[in-house]
C-alpha cells in the first residue's frame, strides 16, 4: 500500500518566472471556464452530459488550433488538472443534490479565484531538485522548505497566497515515516474555544493549552486596514496595493495558526499512547455551516481550527503509534455527563463549572476531557442515576491505530 505525504515549498520566482507562473494560472483558469462552459451548453442545448474524458479532447483540439495556439506555450497537464479540478466540483455539486443539502453549482472563476495550478507528472511538467524546483516553460525556481522524508514525488500543485508562491508537492513513501514517543499515557482532551485544549490524564491531574486567539490579536491591523480598503475606489492601482496588505494580513493570521497547532498536535502525540477526542463537525458548530451555530462564537470556532487540529493529530499519532479514539459527541454529549457517576444534566454554554455528586465543582471543560478518557477506556455511563459500568466496551468509539 502506497503512502502519500505532501511537502510544502516557498518558492523565490524572478520576475520573469512570476510573469511565466501568472501565464500558467490564466491558461489554467481559461481551460476550467471553457469547460464549464461547453458543459453547461451541451446540458441546456441537447440535454448532453459531456464527460471529463469529453472535455480532455475538447482541450486537445485547442491547442491544436491556430486559434488558441498560445496553449502550446503551457505544459499540457495544467490543463488536464483544471478539468479534473471541474470534474470533481461538479461531483461534489451531484452529491449535494442528492442529499438534499444547497447544490452550489459550479461557477465560473475570476483572476482572485484561481491562483493556482497543478501538474501530474514527476519529470514530466516538473522536477524537484536540491534547492530548487524546475517547471516547463518557467525554468529553475529556488525554493525554502525541507521534506522530514525520502520519497518519490508524484505530483505537485504551485498556489499563489497574497503575493507568495508555494508548492505543494505529494511524494509517495515506501514505509510510514516514524515520531518518537517519549511517554505512555492515555489521555481525554477536550477542544473548545474558551481553552484550545484541556487535557485529562489517567493520575487525575490536567493540563490546559491556552488559546492564543491569532485572529483576534490581529483583528485591529485587520480592521484598519479593511476600512482603508473600502474607501479605495475600485479599479485603482490604490485599491490593488491595499487588497494586497490585507491579503497579507491574514496570509500572517493563517501561517501563525498553523505552527501553533503542528507544535501542539506534535507535542500531545510524542507525549501519549492513547488520545480520547470528540468527533466534532466545524461546519455544524458554526453559523457558516448550517446557519444554526452560536453566531457569536462563529468566529472563534473557526479561528480555533477544530478540523485542522484534527487531521494533524490523526495522521502525527499514525507516525507515533499512537492510537486516537473519537468519541461521538451527539451521543455521548461528554460536557453533559458527569464523568464520576454518568449522571446527564443539560448545561447552557455560560455554563463554565460542573458541580460534582460530593458539592465540589471542576471546570466544565475539564469534566469533558474525563468524560473522553474514561470512555476511550469502555466506560459506560449511567442515564438514570445507576452505579456507571467499567471495563465495557462503548459502542460509538471509533479507534484509528498505526
Amino acid at each position: 500500500m502506497s503512502i502519500l505525504r505532501k511537502v510544502e515549498y516557498r518558492l523565490y520566482p524572478k520576475k520573469a518566472q512570476i510573469e511565466a507562473l501568472e501565464g500558467y494560472c490564466g491558461m489554467a483558469r481559461w481551460v476550467y471556464n471553457q469547460c464549464l462552459e461547453a458543459k453547461k451548453t451541451a446540458w441546456e442545448e441537447r440535454g448532453e452530459h459531456l464527460t471529463k474524458g469529453a472535455l480532455e479532447k475538447l482541450f486537445t483540439g485547442w491547442r491544436n488550433s491556430e486559434e488558441h495556439a498560445w496553449l502550446q506555450n503551457y505544459h499540457s497537464h495544467a490543463g488536464q488538472v483544471a478539468i479534473k479540478r471541474l470534474d470533481l466540483a461538479f461531483k461534489a455539486f451531484f452529491r449535494r443534490l442528492k442529499s438534499g443539502e444547497t447544490p452550489g453549482y459550479p461557477r465560473f472563476k475570476s483572476k482572485h479565484r484561481f491562483c493556482g495550478f497543478g501538474l501530474k507528472e514527476h519529470s514530466n511538467g516538473f522536477k524537484v531538485e536540491t534547492g530548487a524546483i524546475r517547471i516547463t516553460g518557467v525554468g529553475r525556481i529556488k525554493t525554502r522548505g525541507k521534506a522530514r522524508f525520502k520519497g518519490e514525488p508524484k505530483t505537485c500543485e504551485i498556489v499563489k497566497r497574497a503575493d507568495k508562491w508555494y508548492a505543494s508537492v505529494s511524494v509517495e513513501l515506501k514505509a510510514l515515516p516514524v515520531r518518537k514517543r517519549t511517554a505512555e499515557h492515555q489521555v481525554g482532551i477536550d477542544w473548545g474555544v474558551e481553552t484550545f485544549a484541556t487535557v485529562a490524564k489517567e493520575d487525575g491531574s490536567f493540563d490546559k493549552v491556552a488559546n492564543p486567539r491569532h485572529l483576534k490579536a490581529a483583528q485591529e491591523d485587520l480592521k484598519r486596514e479593511q476600512k482603508k480598503l473600502s474607501r479605495c475606489q475600485k479599479g485603482s492601482n490604490r485599491r490593488a496595493k491595499q487588497k494586497l496588505r490585507v491579503a497579507r494580513l491574514h496570509l500572517k493570521v493563517a501561517n501563525r495558526r498553523k505552527d501553533f497547532l503542528h507544535q501542539s498536535t506534535a507535542r500531545q502525540v510524542a507525549a501519549y499512547r492513547s488520545i480520547a477526542v470528540e468527533k466534532l463537525s466545524p461546519k455544524r458548530m458554526s453559523a457558516k455551516g448550517s446557519g444554526k451555530g452560536k453566531k457569536a462564537l462563529n468566529r472563534g470556532i473557526l479561528d480555533a481550527a477544530a478540523g485542522q487540529y484534527h487531521r494533524f493529530l490523526d495522521y502525527k499519532a499514525e507516525e507515533a503509534g499512537s492510537r486516537i479514539h473519537q468519541i461521538d459527541t451527539l451521543r455521548e454529549k461528554p460536557s453533559q455527563t458527569c464523568h464520576v457517576n454518568g449522571t446527564r444534566k443539560k448545561k447552557k454554554l455560560s455554563e463554565r463549572v460542573h458541580v460534582l455528586p460530593d458539592g465540589r465543582t471542576i471546570g466544565r471543560d475539564e469534566n469533558a476531557a474525563r468524560v473522553l478518557l474514561k470512555l476511550s477506556q469502555g466506560w459506560e455511563p449511567s442515564r438514570r442515576g445507576e452505579p456507571s459500568v467499567e471495563g465495557s466496551k462503548n459502542r460509538e468509539t471509533v479507534s484509528r491505530a498505526a
